[in-house]
């Protein structure tokens, strides 16, 4: 139970620190007027006060960005503690055993992913953020924030599974030198 709670812990610290790196992205990628699109730019170009209308369609991209990275990241956290939970109460025999969880860990990994493009389309594509952003700009918040779910859920699971069932998470032996 110890290593459970350790476990809970440090995905919990993997998975905070995760959060504010993607929300220092979208803070970083949405904060000037210079990140707008050119069509956003173009749409508000004869408006008289167009600079704080710019910042304040960024402000809403931010929001909606924001909006979606803590969820992906709050599932990504419960997917761990629920491989972790799961992991926990097997007690393998054999090394075919301590591989049994790999399917779980992989079905969890794809439900989260799903999870995540499906409220990304919902949070942030289907009201538009994209438009008033730089593309290569949205792109980036997107792809690393992406990066940084899948890397938590990875890392969690790899570091805190129990020793005897590390190999059902792919690379974790590599990982912790086991």
């Amino acid at each position: 139970m110890q290593n459970f709670i350790k476990g809970v812990l440090g995905a919990f610290a993997i998975h905070l620190v995760f959060g504010l790196m993607a929300f220092g992205l979208a803070f970083m990628f949405t904060s000037e007027f210079n990140s707008a699109s050119e069509s956003l730019l173009a749409e508000l170009a004869d408006a008289d006060d167009a600079e704080a209308q710019v910042l304040a369609y960024l402000l809403a991209a931010r929001d909606q960005l924001v909006g979606w990275i803590w969820p992906a990241m709050g599932v990504s956290f419960l997917s761990s503690i629920l491989f972790l939970g799961l992991a926990q109460q097997t007690m393998p025999g054999t090394q075919v055993e301590a591989q049994s969880k790999k399917g779980l860990w992989t079905g969890l990994m794809l439900g989260m992913l799903l999870f995540a493009i499906i409220s990304w389309y919902f949070l942030v594509a289907a009201p538009e953020a994209g438009f008033a952003l730089l593309f290569t700009n949205y792109a980036m918040i997107l792809a690393l924030t992406f990066l940084l779910v899948l890397l938590g859920y990875y890392l969690s699971t790899a570091m805190f599974v129990k020793s005897t069932m590390v190999p059902s998470v792919p690379g974790a032996t590599l990982l912790r030198g086991k």
